[in-house]
């Protein structure tokens, strides 16, 4: 009787369990209206800027709050963007509440607006034809976001203002842009007077003047300036009175003490100053193991702009930089992610391999920018 019993039991358990099972699987919810609208939550800034040589950073990560539709199923955000704020490309999908927009995705909308870092070209109008905006707005759904008939949340619109860097609008209005000089210095502790390698360039307007900051090659080693590496063609020592340069013969000029060493040459004049003084400088893993493996490379202000330092034709490969002060890391600045510079940074500018015209701009304080501008 007792077997008979627990037989019994065992068959209604088991229907019973089938039977819950099957419930179990009709299970059903309704998808309701999203809880609240998807929204940016973003303060966003009031220009990006923009460069090849940052494409690689995250300009702006835009954020938006959770939503959900009365049912346990994940939410899909897909954010879009748009040059017109009518036609809507798909940038990305997540179910996560963010998304990071690089500057080589701003960079290519850039292209799309016709946008270009080239101060001779306008818009038209004679406006400067490097600004533009790009709109972005992000939506919810459930599930995949594939599902027909299904809610959906819409953000509004924002819009960023996109502007990429012209460097050579630095040239100042009404100035002759600087360029490579053919002039250059010539020494001992440089380039054995020429038989180790080309002259260490100067820079110039094109109106006499020359001049260039260099890493002090050695306290009491000599120079002399000459054109285009050759001493066939004019080159220049010391002169009859001090802070002058004449064509004489086998005399040379002798470097002073000082680490950085700003040297400024009127051809025309027949007239030189060298001076001592702080200068900026590129660091880098591909330059100089970070400070580990010698000096920066040398920056040179702009004697019509202070503030503006730059230096042009410099031949890097690919690796890491930033920007320092007399080859100490206490004043440095590094990129900010945003086309700007951030001082005491640990970011750094990546650049591929190739010949740069370098800028660093710290004429205006809060709107310090830096640059590599590959030829």
């Amino acid at each position: 009787m007792k077997t008979l019993f627990k037989k019994l039991f065992t068959v209604v358990f088991l229907v019973f369990w089938v039977s819950s099972c099957e419930e179990d699987d009709n299970v059903s919810f309704t998808l309701q209206e999203a809880s609240e609208n998807v929204a940016f939550t973003n303060t966003f800034s009031g220009s990006y800027l923009l460069s090849a040589e940052t494409s690689s950073n995250i300009a702006e990560r835009l954020v938006w709050n959770p939503v959900d539709f009365g049912a346990p199923t994940v939410v899909t955000y897909t954010l879009e963007g748009s040059v017109d704020n009518t036609t809507f490309e798909e940038i990305s999908s997540t179910t996560e509440t963010n998304i990071a927009i690089t500057v080589a995705k701003l960079l290519e909308f850039a292209e799309t607006l016709g946008l270009d870092n080239d101060p001779n070209t306008d818009d038209g109008a004679g406006n400067p034809n490097n600004t533009g905006i790009v709109y972005f707005r992000v939506s919810a759904a459930p599930g995949d976001a594939s599902a027909a008939n299904a809610p959906q949340s819409v953000s509004d619109i924002i819009q960023l203002n996109i502007s990429i860097i012209e460097l050579e609008e630095t040239t100042g209005p009404g100035m002759n842009p600087i360029a490579v000089s053919a002039f250059g210095l010539v020494g001992d502790a440089i380039n054995s007077f020429g038989g180790d390698g080309p002259d260490i360039p100067m820079y110039t307007r094109g109106d006499g003047v020359h001049f260039v900051a260099i890493n002090n090659p050695g306290e009491g080693t000599e120079f002399k300036i000459r054109e285009n590496n050759d001493w066939g063609l004019p080159n220049y020592g010391p002169g009859d009175s001090d802070g002058t340069i004449g064509d004489s013969g086998f005399d040379n000029f002798v470097f002073p003490a000082g680490d950085i060493l700003i040297i400024s040459v009127d051809i025309d004049n027949l007239t030189i100053s060298i001076d001592t003084g702080d200068s900026w400088g590129v660091v880098g893993d591909i330059i100089n193991d970070f400070g580990n493996g010698g000096p920066d490379i040398r920056l040179t202000e702009d004697p019509e702009q202070p503030g503006l330092w730059f230096a042009l034709g410099i031949e890097l490969e690919a690796g890491q930089t930033k920007f320092r002060l007399n080859n100490d890391w206490t004043t440095n600045w590094g990129p900010d992610g945003s086309g700007g510079l951030s001082m005491g940074s640990f970011d750094n500018f990546q650049v591929d391999a190739g010949t740069y015209n370098i800028t660093l701009d710290l004429r205006t304080t809060g709107s310090e920018m830096g640059g590599f501008e590959q030829q």
